[in-house]
């Protein structure tokens, strides 16, 4: 398995993996436990970058989608129920007034759908984003992700995005008075910046100057969302509330 990997997907991977040991074979997970082919037995602590926050093939989880055997799995000629379904779900445990929602691949594509809507919305073209920040490696989330390491690569990125230090509120304000900006792209605490938790007031102090200027708040939920923090989505603790 582990030479299909180098050849067909990523051999430079691969060798990092060897040389700091974590190119075993896994087969077997539940909850924190993943298991190697030699039955020894490792706790997982990374969780696919916070998407598994229910664990390894939780049994609940497992349950539900045996319930959906034999239904189709992509039908785009029709009226998708399952999906209708899913959003209303979304829609009833969503801060405020939130009811519809827009579904992507992953946290890269969720974000590059925001920075779309915000700019068809406002008809603004800039934005703002925070140093040591995470969006994901998409053009658009790389543009607003403040990692110098990733996006030197790629530049010329996309033009007119600014960053400003992570928590300062005030560097924050002058960003938005310099340039007429889209939206303030946020993680209401930094994940690959260092697990950074932000000053007390800072998400609702930063909502209330983008309602003042004109940007929209997009708040980056990939990996603090669905209970990770305390509460359901880490931005409600400063009782920050969507529009739809």
């Amino acid at each position: 398995m582990a030479s299909l990997y180098r050849h067909h997907v990523n051999p430079g991977l691969c060798s990092l993996l060897g040389i700091v040991g974590f190119d075993r074979r896994f087969v077997e997970a539940h909850g924190m436990t993943v298991v190697d082919d030699c039955g020894i037995e490792y706790l997982d602590f990374l969780g696919g970058y916070g998407a598994l926050n229910l664990g390894h093939n939780h049994p609940e989880v497992i349950e539900a989608v045996r319930r959906l055997e034999g239904m189709p799995n992509i039908l785009q000629a029709s009226i998708g129920c399952l999906t209708g379904a899913l959003a209303a779900a979304l829609a009833s445990v969503a801060p405020g007034q939130l009811e519809k929602s827009f579904f992507g691949n992953s946290g890269a594509e969720a974000v590059e759908g925001a920075l779309k809507l915000s700019r068809i919305s406002t008809g603004r073209t800039d934005f703002v984003y925070a140093e040591d920040s995470f969006h994901g490696k998409s053009m658009g989330a790389l543009s607003v992700t403040g990692r110098a390491k990733y996006q030197k690569p790629f530049q010329p990125l996309v033009p007119g995005c600014h960053q400003v230090p992570y928590g300062d509120i005030d560097a924050l304000g002058t960003a938005l008075s310099d340039h007429e900006c889209a939206a303030f792209t946020v993680e209401p605490i930094q994940g690959e910046g260092g697990v950074i938790v932000p000053p007390d007031g800072y998400l609702k102090a930063a909502e209330g100057l983008c309602r003042a200027h004109g940007a929209l708040l997009v708040v980056d939920e990939i990996q603090t969302g669905f209970g990770r923090t305390g509460t359901m989505f880490a931005s409600e603790r400063e009782g920050i509330e969507p529009t739809s």
